[in-house]
């Protein structure tokens, strides 16, 4: 029997390493407490202050026959900083104390150095022409990947085609790290360590492959797409910058078109339904904080808390929203806005620099 008949994930290696918790003694604290207090305060989340990947486009947001173009978000590189890419694919992945890896370097192919990168079947079989010789260096039965998860799939139906997710790993770093220049060797590249996170972020994109069309058809779907974003209640386009106070509140919600959520089909030959996708919403920016470091489409609206880092008396921020449906589809959007500690004149600024948006009185 092909090991693709079967349904249950790989078995894999347990996890290295320890994982610590400090906390503050009560002696310890009530000491420190009589001084700072016992609560140390941390950028939130949200804050871009070095080299991140805020998201992961594919399109199509699946693995099939013709190529999948995969676009990465980088941002909070400094200024004029030249970055350079190294991309994998790989089916099974599992952590390596702390570090995300290929499950065995032979199942590793190489998709290049590019800013985005191309993936199709060809790259998923040429990794599975190894899967055999992968099992048994590991010592890994096919009789351990079973038939499914207890309770999904309906014993009186037809076979279901195996479900495979595979994983597209990425490694971006800036030349400051690397000497000058961009590496060569795709797939050793992205497994090797990050020494310095402010410069360099390993990362990975989830994708199905859709190997079997007519059976995976529950599979193909869309990315979401994100039509705007309001501040304040007015329509805020991307040519706008407007200029708010620092210490404000200002109330921001993305915009969406209606057929970005897509009905996910239920799977066929299982006991699943149909249902609605759901969007997450999360929020960055380089200055400032939000109300919520995510919204769903339910409730989507979140507010930005705007902020002059330093001693400035005025800053040009970025703020960026992602969209992720839960089936490894992801939109993004940017805006830019100036934060001054300055007076402001009273109302919405974009309708100060354009009367006719949507939502100006």
């Amino acid at each position: 029997m092909s090991w693709m008949s079967h349904r249950k994930p790989l078995p894999i290696p347990p996890r290295r390493g320890v994982s610590v918790l400090i906390t503050c003694g009560l002696i310890t604290c009530g000491l420190i407490s009589l001084l700072a207090g016992c609560q140390a305060e941390y950028d939130p989340p949200s804050l871009i202050k070095a080299v991140r990947v805020i998201g992961v486009r594919a399109e199509p947001p699946w693995i099939g026959a013709e190529p999948t173009v995969i676009t990465p978000k980088a941002v909070g590189a400094p200024a004029g900083a030249q970055l350079c890419w190294s991309w994998e694919l790989c089916p099974f992945t599992w952590t390596d104390d702390g570090n995300f890896r290929c499950f065995d370097p032979l199942l590793r192919v190489d998709l290049g150095h590019e800013a985005v990168a191309n993936v199709s079947n060809l790259h998923v079989f040429q990794s599975l022409i190894h899967i055999d010789e992968v099992f048994a260096k590991n010592g890994l039965d096919l009789s351990d990947l079973g038939q499914g998860e207890p309770g999904e799939t309906d014993p009186n139906a037809c076979k279901q085609a195996p479900e495979v997710e595979v994983s597209i790993l990425f490694k971006v770093v800036d030349t400051s790290q690397t000497g000058g220049s961009c590496p060569t060797d795709g797939a050793g590249d992205v497994e090797a360590f990050c020494a310095d996170r402010d410069h360099c972020v390993r990362g990975f994109k989830k994708l199905h492959w859709i190997n079997q069309p007519d059976d995976q058809a529950y599979l193909v779907h869309a990315n979401p797409n994100l039509d705007g974003v309001t501040m304040g209640g007015v329509e805020w386009p991307q040519a706008l910058t407007p200029t708010v106070a620092d210490g404000s509140k200002w109330p921001i919600e993305p915009a969406w078109p209606a057929e970005s959520i897509e009905t996910v089909e239920p799977k066929p030959c299982t006991v699943t339904k149909a249902k609605p996708e759901s969007l997450l919403f999360s929020w960055f920016s380089t200055a400032g904080d939000f109300d919520a470091q995510r919204s769903f489409d339910e409730f989507p609206d979140n507010t930005f808390l705007p902020q002059v880092r330093g001693s400035a008396s005025s800053q040009e921020v970025s703020v960026w929203v992602v969209a992720r449906d839960g089936r490894n589809g992801t939109a993004w959007l940017e805006r830019q806005l100036t934060v001054t500690k300055g007076t402001v004149a009273a109302g919405n600024p974009l309708c100060a620099m354009d009367p006719s948006l949507a939502g100006c009185p």
